[in-house]
């Protein structure tokens, strides 16, 4: 159901930062208010854009107020379709209808607008459905901005290298790292209630942040998942699943597994298959189970 022209229907979302570089771990990670301080620059410099389907489509940003005192950002991003159809306006009580024909390199505009403060405990995040913005999208688009920004600033993008190893003047080696986002939904109750009342029939719990992890000193073989599957105890019957799956959340958790992936059965006999984070409880992908509410349209960006 789509919201009317003054209301939004707004995901909420809790962002986890980190630092990645080709083949080095542990680095910290960037402070939000320099992640922020990034995606501005990289706006006011004209960079804030990127292109897809061999140019046919691009995102962009076309807003940013920075709030520092109150620790919010509110940034605007944009979709930009060379290949969407042509919009149409109708007036059925006149039967008549007018096409509005792009020009030769338009595209079909829409836009979402974002909310992050940055000043929450979980960095809040919260996300407007728009046709084509995606969370995933966004978070994609935010990390490209992200890793260009930090390619500017190279000098002060630089870390030492595991290895301790040093270069041919004795300075310690660096590795060139630039800030990372994941954007962690959160469960609304609807989820919640099916995994307590359903049937769980199969858990994966599995970790890609170590997908680049090399087999073999030719750096040919990459690993791309590490994952344990569990098995269900048909005996055991339990009043409700949900204390179940924190112990395993918890588990899966402390051993480095940072995702899990539940098959279960709902009450109305359903198949389900959801991916939830293992720290916080939190869903990934899946938009019919992610925490959404209704706004209406106040002052701000338009």
């Amino acid at each position: 159901m789509n919201a009317s022209s003054d209301e939004r229907l707004v995901l909420f979302f809790d962002i986890v930062i980190s630092s990645k570089a080709r083949m080095v771990k542990g680095i910290p990670p960037v402070a939000t208010p320099e992640v922020i301080n990034i995606i501005e620059k990289v706006y006011l410099e004209g960079k804030a854009i990127k292109e897809y389907r061999s140019g046919s489509e691009s995102m962009y940003l076309s807003d940013v107020i920075i709030d520092k005192k109150n620790g919010s950002a509110s940034l605007l991003i944009n979709r930009s379709d060379k290949k969407a159809s042509d919009p149409a306006f109708t007036n059925p009580m006149k039967n008549t209808r007018r096409i509005v024909n792009k020009s030769d390199g338009e595209g079909q505009d829409n836009s979402a607008h974002i909310v992050w403060n940055f000043l929450e405990k979980n960095n809040l995040f919260l996300l407007e459905v728009s046709p084509g913005i995606t969370s995933e999208r966004v978070k994609s688009f935010i990390n490209f901005l992200l890793k260009i920004g930090a390619e500017d600033e190279r000098d002060k993008f630089q870390f030492p290298h595991h290895d301790g190893s040093i270069d041919r003047d004795g300075n310690p080696k660096t590795v060139f790292y630039y800030p990372n986002i994941e954007l962690h939904g959160h469960m609304c109750d609807d989820l919640k209630k099916e995994l307590e009342n359903g049937i769980i029939k199969e858990v994966e719990v599995y970790t890609e942040s170590d997908k680049k992890q090399c087999w073999d000193e030719y750096e040919y073989a990459m690993e791309k998942k590490k994952s344990v599957h569990l098995s269900i105890n048909k005996n055991k019957i339990f009043p409700k699943n949900w204390p179940i799956i924190s112990q395993i959340f918890n588990k899966a958790h402390s051993d480095g597994y940072e995702s899990a992936k539940i098959c279960f059965e709902t009450s109305d006999q359903i198949n389900r298959t959801v991916n939830l984070f293992t720290d916080m409880n939190n869903l990934m992908k899946d938009l019919k189970y992610i925490k959404k509410n209704r706004d209406t349209v106040e002052a701000g960006m338009k």
